[in-house]
């Protein structure tokens, strides 16, 4: 069985040279660095967050923190001091990656940074800014999604039998049945003397899921790129994009041969109860309305989510309309999230967030944590005020995406990251907003 595992190359992300290794990945994290403010609670809190975090992405064997210990304590190194022999203590674990962290409040409030290094190159491969938040758990939480989303889990396709792919990846890689799998086939660029100058991924297709095992599934071919070329046995595979393509940004709309087809959800907040608001200081519906109001939640959201059958939409257009209310603020924040999947702490999706001063941004999530897709900025298409009402658009399909507001564009975008999920709807921590008359048709080409 053979998986293989790449760096990423993510908008979101500096710019890297594609990385393909011939195992899964092997990481050690070592014991958090912590200023003296920090209590030895708080930095257990976010070691156990980071170290289950990076085990449920799947994308990494993470040694256990006995092993690292034992490590130090054998080698004399000490466990505040032990990041600066990061490569020493990596060569000694026989892992691929170290992963080191610093714990320290900045003007009272938790923040973290983290590096992760290659012991083979000794270079440090990733080094984030500090991220601040006001848990310690959900600081991990976040650079374990900033860790996770730079390394790809691919697997290679092993048998073709009548038509199925036999590939290497299972359940234990986060497949299910109905997952797309992206094919490329790698390309190497050899000097003179036979050395690798060059490595690359060709795009062929995708293929989708159609039973699965804890480490293998079968699938079927979904889309072939190029008519000439077939994909085959030893060819690649990822359920994330492969290679990663960078987003694009439209001033003009993307999906004008889009039309609306079947009516899937009509919803006026009076007929048909589907949501339940978590977090909310208020009754769920009241005056044939959805009601979020996270004035006096200690969570960061009041959400709302679609269940299904809403849960595996794919090329869809949604509507709605979503007015402000009194919050004792001056800002009011809402998120539109859209393909979005897994539970409220670890979820991945599109979202499109606005406030009532103009203000918007989308940003793709994961596990729970936000990456700008295109950049905060503001526009006067949207209505400001305290009590802003605002109507909204999102198109999608395919990899295609365009957004309105107030029945004008406000931007379209390609990414391909996610092909299917659930709609939610949120107000971020302090806000409060309506949302009503939700409908979701069918995407056609007209």
């Amino acid at each position: 069985m053979t998986r293989v595992f790449s760096l990423l190359l993510f908008v979101i992300a500096a710019t890297f040279s594609p990385v393909y290794a011939a195992s899964r990945i092997s990481l050690a994290i070592m014991p958090i660095e912590t200023t003296t403010d920090i209590a030895a609670g708080d930095k257990q809190a976010a070691e156990d967050s980071l170290h289950e975090g990076l085990l449920r992405s799947g994308k990494f064997s993470v040694v256990e923190r006995l092993q690292i210990e034992k490590i130090l304590k054998e080698q004399a190194f000490s466990l505040t001091g032990a990041t600066q022999k990061a490569i020493e203590v990596g060569k000694l674990l026989r892992v691929d990656k170290i992963v080191t962290a610093n714990l320290y409040k900045q003007n009272n409030v938790p923040a973290i940074s983290i590096s992760v290094i290659d012991i083979q190159t000794g270079q440090i491969e990733l080094k984030t800014e500090s991220v601040k938040h006001s848990r310690w758990q959900d600081l991990a939480r976040v650079m374990t999604a900033r860790i996770s989303q730079k390394y790809q889990v691919i697997g290679e396709i092993s048998a073709v039998l009548n038509a199925e792919y036999i590939v290497d990846l299972g359940t234990n890689d986060g497949l299910q049945p109905g997952t797309r799998l992206f094919a490329a086939r790698k390309t190497v660029t050899r000097g003179d003397k036979g050395e690798i100058l060059f490595e690359e991924m060709m795009r062929l297709g995708t293929l989708q899921v159609t039973s699965v095992d804890s480490s293998r599934s079968k699938a079927k071919q979904s889309t072939l790129d190029d008519s000439t070329i077939t994909i085959g046995k030893g060819d690649s595979v990822s359920p994330e994009p492969l290679p990663q393509k960078p987003v694009r940004i439209s001033q003009t709309p993307l999906l004008s041969h889009i039309a609306k087809g079947k009516l899937l959800l009509d919803d006026d907040m009076s007929r048909n109860r589907y949501l339940t608001a978590e977090n909310s200081a208020r009754d769920t519906y009241a005056s044939g309305e959805l009601h979020l109001d996270a004035t006096k939640t200690k969570m960061k959201h009041a959400y709302a989510i679609y269940p299904p059958p809403f849960d595996k939409l794919t090329n869809f257009i949604l509507e709605g309309e979503i007015k402000f209310a009194k919050n004792g603020n001056k800002n009011n924040r809402a998120e539109i999230a859209f393909r979005a999947n897994k539970p409220y702490f670890h979820s991945d999706g599109y979202i499109l967030y606005i406030n009532n001063d103009g203000g918007y941004r989308v940003d793709i999530r994961r596990d729970g944590a936000g990456f700008p897709v295109a950049e905060f900025s503001s526009s006067p298409i949207l209505n400001r005020g305290v009590t802003a009402e605002n109507t909204f658009k999102i198109v999608a399909y395919g990899s295609l995406f365009d957004i309105y507001i107030n029945d004008k564009f406000l931007l379209g975008f390609e990414h391909e990251m996610f092909d299917r999920g659930t709609i939610w709807l949120l107000v971020l921590k302090g806000g409060y907003a309506t949302f009503d008359n939700i409908k979701v048709w069918e995407a056609t080409l007209k």
